[in-house]
């Protein structure tokens, strides 16, 4: 069912670092992505694949992990993403409903492999542009980390107090909670 699938595509921070996964895989991904809707059907995003274990090493380090996670720098060594998706745009172009279209369809056709993501946007642009040696007129917008995950997560109802917070508890579960559906309704 779509919604199972949706359930589990969450944004996983921690993979199993030892399964990789192919570059095909990840261009199945980015293929069903071109397919969903464009504004204007400008099509405006382009896609730089890493999938080396030098070049992801670069690109990890320029990225920022769980904003609510203040004591954590990202996933430990073994547990670091193996791949990933740089979403890229021409400069000065209004882009983001495109972002976000292409981006949840990449990580719903990563889940359906198995694989889980997370969309980064808290990143180096900058750095990423020139490591990556992203030409002009394109800049990053965007980074898709991904892996085999190797954690569990979970969605709960939001509690009474309204805190959206993600967290994990004593067991390691990361635990996400969602606004229910009657409280989304007007």
């Amino acid at each position: 069912m779509f919604k199972d699938l949706v359930k589990s595509a969450r944004s996983y921070r921690r993979f199993r670092e030892d399964e990789k996964i192919s570059k095909e895989d990840l261009l199945d991904i980015i293929d069903t992505a071109r397919f969903t809707a464009s504004g204007g059907n400008n099509q405006p995003l382009r896609y730089r694949v890493v999938n080396d274990a030098d070049t992801c090493n670069t690109v990890f380090g320029m990225l920022k992990w769980a904003a609510y996670f203040k004591d954590w720098e990202g996933p430990s060594d073994g547990q670091k993403p193996v791949s990933y998706i740089v979403v890229c745009a021409e400069q000065g172009k209004n882009t983001s409903t495109d972002e976000g279209i292409r981006s949840e369809t990449m990580v719903l056709a990563a889940m359906e492999k198995g694989i889980g993501s997370c969309i980064l946007a808290n990143i180096d642009r900058a750095g990423l542009k020139t490591s990556l040696k992203i030409p002009d007129p394109y800049e990053v917008k965007l980074v898709i980390a991904m892996g085999y995950p190797a954690e569990e997560i979970v969605t709960d109802e939001i509690g009474a107090d309204g805190d959206v917070k993600y967290y994990r508890d004593d067991k390691d579960i990361h635990h996400v909670p969602k606004i229910s559906l009657d409280d989304q309704l007007i």
